[in-house]
């Protein structure tokens, strides 16, 4: 797992969970607190934001039964990350 074989996918769950993990928390400052919007208006764009993490297990299927020039997961987390 922490070979330089797999440091790509290492990397990419690391920023995948600094991203997941930031963008709920700064969302109520820069919303509510500085932008005026409602609380609800803040809970539903946390939920918009983690609707894609929901759908993990699929994307995985995805990618396993339909690989892109024979690659299983790199092509999907270049999609995924641009």
């Amino acid at each position: 797992l922490f070979s330089s074989e797999y440091a790509g996918i290492s990397a990419s769950y690391f920023g995948v969970g600094l991203l997941s993990g930031g963008s709920p928390s700064l969302l109520y400052p820069i919303l509510v607190v500085k932008g005026g919007a409602t609380s609800s208006f803040s809970a539903a764009s946390k939920s918009a934001i983690m609707i894609f993490w929901s759908y993990k297990v699929l994307f995985g299927f995805l990618s396993d039964s339909f690989p892109i020039f024979g690659y299983k997961r790199k092509p999907y987390m270049i999609i995924g990350w641009s």
